[in-house]
């Protein structure tokens, strides 16, 4: 009776460390599993969280990288189209200048020559007018193709940055699947050790 006894307080014993030991691999199985998420989560956060602006001093004191890329983008091509704005409009004011100023010279000279109202003072006219609006003409074409070469530039970068963001949204992720499949292995461990332990005794398998 006494070596009885001391055999089922040894299973005893031995089943309740092993009960123990899967217990507390599978909390501390919870707790890494936390920890994993949390850092996914803050990498998420520091890859595409919101711009947040300071009260006070209007500043962005915080946002994603990716957030910070997009927005830079943005402000550029906002600034580059309207810098094509101000650049064409300076290019056709000096190109008013300089055409009142032929315009003027012609006109004198043609009505020096006494033959304004001549074929040949018209066509002198007519040639200068077209020079004028031929450069203007390229002047907005240089307009319009720079300000297309923006948006391009700008679809162009943005699909570069998406391409960053998915890129690394999947490592994130991968990272804390791989965490978890790690961490479950001591869990794993101990739940087997546990399940032998039972077989050992006979437990589960009285009926089978």
């Amino acid at each position: 009776t006494d070596e009885f006894q001391r055999e089922l307080i040894g299973a005893t014993q031995a089943m309740e460390f092993a009960e123990g030991e899967v217990i507390s691999e599978f909390e501390e199985f919870k707790k890494q599993i936390g920890r994993a998420e949390t850092a996914y989560e803050e990498d998420v956060e520091a890859l595409e969280g919101e711009e947040v602006i300071d009260p006070v001093t209007g500043e962005v004191i915080s946002e994603g990288t990716y957030t910070a890329a997009i927005r830079k983008l943005g402000t550029e091509k906002e600034e580059g189209l309207e810098e094509t704005v101000v650049g064409r409009e300076e290019g056709l004011e000096a190109l008013r200048e300089e055409a009142g100023g032929e315009v003027r010279a012609a006109e004198a000279k043609i009505g020096a020559a006494g033959f304004s109202a001549t074929g040949v003072g018209r066509t002198a006219r007519e040639v200068l007018a077209e020079e004028i609006g031929e450069e203007a003409r390229d002047i907005d074409a240089g307009f319009t193709e720079e300000r297309s070469d923006i948006t391009e530039g700008y679809e162009e970068a943005v699909g570069e940055e998406e391409k960053g963001k998915t890129k690394a949204l999947g490592e994130y992720f991968k990272t804390r699947e791989t965490a978890g499949e790690d961490l479950g292995a001591n869990w794993e461990r101990a739940t087997t050790n546990y399940q032998n332990l039972l077989k050992t005794y006979g437990i589960g398998e009285i009926g089978e």
